[in-house]
């Protein structure tokens, strides 16, 4: 940190160029199976609270 000349205080950040490799950080295996249970479950989700309201209409 440094002084500047009218009392102000400023941060020198130096960041490198190169950012993190994802490939080879994350195991293509891992991503594929939560996918997988994402597409999976995604269709329960979604017709559970559909039978929730056809069978609230048909109790009516």
């Amino acid at each position: 940190m440094a002084e500047g000349d009218n009392g102000d205080v400023s941060v020198e950040y130096k960041q490198s160029g190169r950012l993190p490799d994802f490939l080879q950080s994350v195991n293509l295996k891992y991503v594929k199976l939560g996918f997988h249970y994402l597409i999976t479950h995604l269709l329960t989700l979604f017709l559970i609270p559909i039978i929730v309201v056809i069978i609230n209409e048909a109790a009516q």
